[in-house]
């Protein structure tokens, strides 16, 4: 089940006992082990009637659900950085978070925006970072690269939540990459 997180208006004048058709064209991101981009136009058929429609708590509930779980913004006291390795096949991202947030265990993924900047498929190694709280995630860049990527854009997943269980677990990801400085 996909539920689309649009908000659509009617016209003011719509005809009572009237079709109105709703068409838009959507893109995605579905990620597993892999993540690979999708498109498709949708379209809609409703009848329009004189009474004004309420909201249906079913799926009111289901809405609400997919809205609280959309990736959140980094906190303004949270840093992240992305670094691009003197060998060229690595990057890290480094996410500094506030000292006693909870940080129990690695259970951390990064799932690509961008197309050809991460290999997908290669094991991502995670680390909790000592001397500032937070993360550090090593990632492989991808082999069909053509130029070196310049940002990092993404979701970052906490398994556990962010915040504690039951707390916020996707967290946007859109930095610059750095490359490292030469030796």
């Amino acid at each position: 089940e996909v539920l689309l997180l649009t908000e659509v208006r009617s016209p003011q004048l719509l005809a009572p006992d009237s079709t109105v058709s709703l068409q838009g064209h959507t893109t995605w991101v579905a990620c597993k082990e892999v993540c690979v981009k999708g498109e498709a136009g949708v379209s809609l058929s409703l009848p329009v009637t004189a009474q004004e429609g309420g909201r249906d708590p079913q799926w009111a509930d289901r809405f609400a659900q997919a809205k609280a779980a959309l990736p959140i913004r980094a906190p303004a006291d949270w840093e992240l950085s992305a670094i691009r390795h003197r060998d060229d096949r690595t990057l890290t991202l480094h996410v500094a978070v506030p000292a006693g947030l909870n940080q129990d265990g690695p259970d951390v993924g990064f799932f690509p925006e961008d197309l050809g900047v991460v290999d997908n498929a290669a094991p991502q190694t995670v680390w909790k970072t000592q001397a500032t709280p937070g993360y550090t995630i090593q990632l492989k860049r991808s082999s069909v690269a053509t130029s070196p990527p310049t940002r990092l854009r993404g979701v970052l997943v906490s398994q556990e939540g962010w915040f504690g269980p039951g707390s916020a677990r996707a967290l946007q990801v859109d930095v610059p990459i750095t490359p490292s400085l030469p030796r």
